[in-house]
Parts: structure tokens; C-alpha cells; sequence
């Protein structure tokens, strides 16, 4: 009988997987804590650089930043801000950013350690074959690392939408943990549908989360490909589960990029949608599909959020959506210029775009290895964005190129390690990396950084405004990393200033400047490092 439409709870039969043993929950709080203080000690005293400011005072006002709007991320800020009582607004929120990262990094130590442990066979765990000390071990590492590389513990200092769309692929992944414990019984359904609820509400902070859905969809097929049930109508209702929660992740997709009704994306959320209904009633699963579409549909109504608010005109209303042609647009996000993956990014999409060449596809891959290169031991040479070329150890190498190599072994030995002991969170860790790193970066197609390729495109114009690598924030890598390293990065508290000037900006990737207008802004002192 499938398993989400019966009371009765079917204990679990396949002996030969049985789960690990009880997650190492106190273990974790205790990371939260150490990972959280950390970030305290650290945190943004007030406002920091880039979007911080105008989401700290839409947090305020309940107001509607930038497209797309994150009415979720402003409903947080609203409630932390009111929540805490002591200190000013922006550190309320800059700590409300520290406490999900910090739980970002337990939920992964619980995944990591339950990983380590590994899945496996009753009569090979009976004979002891068990190191519960090198996956805790690792777990610590691969915890404190992700949270303190470069990129996410700067982010995870101030404001930002980054940390909580971590805190929700790591929720995720547990998620997935967690079910493939509880297969064959009425609460892997449950727990389906909570990652479901976790994608669709996420859309209301970033898009960032919904990237694990690839990963988590080959994590589930693998699980039921190695570890199948022995009841045929039990096995049919895994199936129709998966099939519906990998189309209810493309119709998420759709939704969240407000793409048009008659696209490419919009037909295959369809035609995915169509053939997942009709396996699920094949496998006599009717009343998950129907659950699925609620619970996505509640998720999602954080948008409802902007028409309401924006009716009311406050203070900072961006793009007013207060209509519903107005807010398409704004979950579309029509303000910014369109650009295809195709595109060259240097030129306007459209007929006259000459299409992306192999010469920006390795200014781009150049970048993201030099954001790569940042992570581990920025600290070292801060104002040397290119490899730290001009920063030399000993005279001899880059001061940074030890570090680089030696965390990028040790990830490449723990994923080696993680493919031995757990062969479904080995694909689950692997996608992700390759999801929300390289293969964001040829999906998103920025220009060039402002430190790379000045001889090829000395044109500022034809440079990126935007951060390198700003939106490959989520990276598996550090998991991997499953030894006692930590990065050699410190910090220093320096006093706030208020400060009039002329932005002469690196565009926060180094090399050359560009002048803007004059512009006040906070110029705050407490950094992890200076941004290149």
C-alpha cells in the first residue's frame, strides 16, 4: 500500500542499509555556538558596502528594495530588528544574518559527520568497522572551514540575502539525511514535503536555494536506485514522489525567474509536471501531488508581501508593485539589461550580440579560479587580487599558492573519502558544488573583473560593476576539506567613520579604477580583510 496514503506506519525492512546512529545533535549545537561567537566577535558594528544599507532600512520601514524584492529576507529583518533589545538596527540585522550562517554550518557538520559515518551494510557495521572520531573530526573541520573561508564569513557580517539561502540548502540537505532514515514509513513523505515548503518559501529571500535541486533529485534517485524497498507498491510511491518533487522544483524555478508562459522553461515545468502526475497515479499516490501544489503555493505567498505593501507607498518602494503587471516585472526583474548565457556579455543581448566567445569563457573561468584562490588565505595578501602574484613567499611563489593547493587537496582526498563511505551524498555534494559554482558562473555570464584582461578589453565601460564570483557564493568545497585545518585569515576591529568622498572604486576585484560620483557613504572599518 503506498506509503503517504495509509495511517498505518510500515517499520523499515531493508535491514541490510539501516541507518547510523543517533546524529550527533549536541556535537552541533556546540559548533553553532563556537561558529556563532566567532561572528559576533566580528560582526559589522552598523552599515556595511553594496546592498546592506538599502535592506537594513527596507527591513526598517517594511519597505520593497531592489527587484525581485526578497519579501521574505525583509520580513526577517523586520522581526530581528523588533526581537532584539540592545544595539542599533543594522547590527540587529547584521546578527540575524550571523545566527543562519552559524546554523547553516550545523545543520552541515550533522550532514557531514552522518556522512563520514558512512551507510553501511548491518553485517559490516556489527564487525566494528566504525570511526566515529574520524567523522566527528571531519565534521568539525569541514564546519568551521565552510564558515570561515573568505566569502561567507564576510557575508555572514553583515546584512545579506547569501546566508540565508546557505541556511536553507543545509536545512535541505539534512532533510535528505533524514529521509532516507525515515524510508518506509509515513514521515519520508512528511519530510518531502517540508524541502518542498523550505524551495518555495526560499524564493521570497534568494534564488539561491532552489540550486540544490538538482543535487537533492540524483541524491533521492541513487538512494532508491542502491537502496530500494522491497514492497513493489512501496518502491512505486518512492518513485512518483521523486518524479513530482523534481517537477514541483522546475515549476519553482519558473516561478521564482517570473519566466514568460510560453517559454522553453514554462513547456518543460509542464510537460515534467504532466508525466509526474501520471506515473503518481499509476503508483495510486494521489494525495501527494495535490499537497505538493499547496504547500508550494503557501511558500510562495510571501510575494503577496510587495502588492500590499507597495499600496500603501512606503518610503523606499522600488519599481511600486503594487499592480500585478508591475509586480511580474519585478520578480522578472525587466529593470536590469537581458543577457542570455549565449550573449557576449560585453554587448547588448540581441541580434547584434556577436555570442560568446572562448576568450570570455576564460576570462570568466579565470576569475572564478581567482575567486577560488581568495577563500583560503585572503588575509596574506589583501591588496593582491590577481594570485597574489605580486606577493611573494620566500621570493620564490605567491604567498598565497601554499594554502590554495594545500585546501585544495584535502578537499579532492575528502570527496574521495565521502565516494568510499557514502556513495549517494558523494552525487549530492558533487552536484551541489558543481551547480552553485562553475556552473552558475557560465549560467549567470558576467563580464570580466576589473583585474583580468585589461589587454584584451581596456575599456572600463565593458567591465563588470559587480563583484567576481559574488554569486558563487555556495560551495561544497569546504565539506570536503574533512581534516582540523582552519584558514590563517585574522581579523581587526577598527572604529567607524563617516566619510565624503570620490568613490574611486577597484570594482572589488582590483586593477583598475574608475572614478564615480561623489557620494556619502559609511566607511566602515571592521573587515575580515580589504576587498581588492
Amino acid at each position: 500500500m503506498p506509503v503517504l496514503d495509509t495511517a498505518a506506519v510500515v517499520a523499515p525492512v531493508n535491514t541490510a542499509f539501516a541507518a547510523p546512529d543517533r546524529p550527533p545533535y549536541r556535537a552541533a549545537i556546540a559548533i553553532f555556538a563556537v561558529i556563532l561567537a566567532g561572528y559576533v566577535w566580528t560582526l559589522a558594528p552598523t552599515v556595511t558596502f553594496w546592498d546592506a544599507g538599502e535592506f537594513i532600512a527596507a527591513a526598517k520601514i517594511l519597505g520593497i528594495p531592489h527587484p525581485p524584492g526578497t519579501p521574505l529576507f525583509v520580513l526577517l529583518g523586520n522581526f530581528f530588528g523588533r526581537l532584539l533589545p540592545f544595539g542599533e538596527f543594522a547590527y540587529r540585522t547584521n546578527l540575524m544574518t550571523a545566527i543562519f550562517s552559524s546554523a547553516a554550518a550545523a545543520f552541515m557538520f550533522l550532514v557531514v559527520a552522518q556522512a563520514l559515518k558512512g551507510w553501511l551494510a548491518k553485517e559490516r557495521r556489527v564487525a566494528g568497522e566504525s570511526d566515529p572520531w574520524f567523522a566527528i573530526g571531519g565534521a568539525v573541520a569541514a564546519a568551521l572551514i565552510s564558515a570561515f573561508v573568505f566569502t561567507v564569513w564576510q557575508n555572514s557580517n553583515e546584512t545579506e540575502v547569501y546566508m540565508v539561502a546557505t541556511f536553507s540548502i543545509a536545512a535541505i540537505a539534512w532533510l535528505a539525511w533524514m529521509w532516507r532514515r525515515q524510508r518506509g514509513t509515513q514521515r519520508a513523505s512528511h519530510l518531502l514535503l517540508l524541502m518542498v515548503y523550505i524551495g518555495a518559501v526560499s524564493i521570497g529571500n534568494h534564488l539561491l536555494t532552489l540550486l540544490v535541486g538538482p543535487a537533492l533529485v540524483v541524491y533521492i534517485w541513487h538512494v532508491l536506485r542502491t537502496e530500494p524497498l522491497p514492497d513493489a507498491a512501496d518502491r512505486r510511491t518512492e518513485w512518483a514522489q521523486v518524479a513530482i518533487l523534481a517537477s514541483a522544483w522546475i515549476l519553482l524555478i519558473w516561478v521564482g525567474l517570473g519566466a514568460a508562459s510560453t517559454g522553453y522553461l514554462a513547456w518543460g515545468a509542464r510537460i515534467a509536471l504532466l508525466g509526474a502526475l501520471a506515473y503518481a497515479v499509476y503508483a495510486r499516490s494521489y494525495a501527494f501531488p495535490a499537497v505538493v501544489l499547496l504547500i508550494g503555493v503557501v511558500g510562495i505567498s510571501t510575494y503577496a508581501f510587495l502588492p500590499i505593501r507597495a499600496s500603501l507607498d512606503p518610503f523606499i518602494n522600488e519599481a511600486d508593485p503594487s499592480t500585478l503587471d508591475a509586480l511580474l516585472s519585478v520578480i522578472r526583474r525587466d529593470q536590469y539589461p537581458p543577457r542570455l548565457w549565449i550573449d557576449n556579455p560585453l554587448y547588448p543581448s540581441g541580434a547584434g550580440n556577436p555570442g560568446r566567445s572562448l576568450t570570455i569563457i576564460g576570462l570568466q573561468a579565470l576569475n572564478y579560479i581567482q575567486y577560488f584562490d581568495w577563500q583560503w588565505a585572503n588575509g596574506l595578501a589583501p591588496t593582491d587580487p590577481v594570485f597574489a602574484r605580486n606577493t611573494q613567499l620566500f621570493g620564490l611563489i605567491p604567498v598565497r599558492l601554499p594554502f590554495t593547493l594545500a585546501f585544495t587537496s584535502l578537499g579532492m582526498a575528502g570527496l574521495r573519502e565521502l565516494h568510499r563511505r557514502d556513495r549517494s551524498f558523494f552525487w549530492f555534494f558533487l552536484l551541489l558544488f558543481l551547480t552553485a559554482g562553475p556552473g552558475l558562473m557560465g549560467y549567470m555570464n558576467f563580464k570580466p573583473g576589473f583585474s583580468l584582461g585589461w589587454d584584451i578589453f581596456p575599456q572600463s565601460a565593458l567591465r563588470s560593476r559587480f563583484r567576481c564570483g559574488d554569486c558563487s557564493r555556495v560551495s561544497a568545497w569546504p565539506r570536503w576539506v574533512a581534516r582540523y585545518e582552519t584558514p590563517s585569515r585574522r581579523l581587526r576591529r577598527r572604529r567607524i567613520r563617516i566619510c565624503h568622498n570620490t568613490w574611486n572604486d577597484h570594482g572589488a576585484c582590483g586593477g583598475r579604477r574608475e572614478a564615480r560620483a561623489p557620494r556619502w557613504r559609511a566607511c566602515w572599518r571592521w573587515r575580515l580583510s580589504p576587498l581588492p
